[in-house]
């Protein structure tokens, strides 16, 4: 687990039982807890990653939306590298943990890694944070696109969620959220259970 950064090392620490990972990419997380005796589905919605996966020797792996899978199947429910920022605002995100909680079992848990933006002292992001809450968004919402040579992709939402607003939305569908660990730059885990 050496290629991991910490806050992922913590995550993997912290799975139990039979994991699903959302936005698996490449497969290397799940790749490591199936090589640590881990029951693992890896999903990602681009068919490349889950041909490198399948490749690579990751046994279960589903390309597509993660709804359409077995309900209450798994105890936890894996989102790395931020893949959460897939929901692209607080309404997607309150969208998501409303059905995720169909897929867990009634003890499960969902770990995830987010990145809280107004940790920065970059003037260029707190103007862009201020024009978001101006215009009536959150400001963890964010817009880009990717450029390589001469070709460029169509825009690209993404959600930043801080960990007390994560808490609110999380509470608001059924899940209690708790910050596990953070990191200086803003990034952190938070570990999600079911609501009793």
């Amino acid at each position: 687990s050496s290629e991991f950064f910490p806050l992922e090392k913590t995550a993997l620490d912290l799975c139990d039982g039979y994991v699903l990972e959302v936005g698996a990419g490449v497969g290397s997380h799940a790749l490591f807890l199936q090589e640590n005796g881990f029951m693992v589905m890896a999903n990602d919605i681009a068919e490349g990653a889950v041909d490198v996966m399948s490749a690579r020797g990751v046994r279960e792996v589903h390309c597509g939306p993660i709804l359409d899978m077995p309900r209450g199947a798994f105890d936890t429910l894996l989102l790395l590298g931020r893949s959460i920022g897939l929901v692209e605002d607080l309404e997607g995100l309150r969208r998501f943990l409303r059905k995720s909680s169909t897929l867990v079992r009634s003890s499960g848990q969902m770990l995830l890694t987010s990145l809280d933006v107004t940790v920065t002292d970059d003037p260029k992001f707190q103007a862009y944070q201020d024009r978001n809450s101006a215009e009536g968004r959150y400001p963890g919402e964010i817009r880009f696109r990717m450029r390589y040579a001469n070709l460029e992709s169509d825009w690209i939402k993404w959600l930043h969620v801080d960990p007390g607003t994560l808490a609110r939305c999380a509470l608001e569908e059924g899940w209690v959220s708790e910050t596990v660990a953070t990191e200086s730059d803003g990034n952190y885990l938070a570990r999600l259970i079911r609501a009793p």
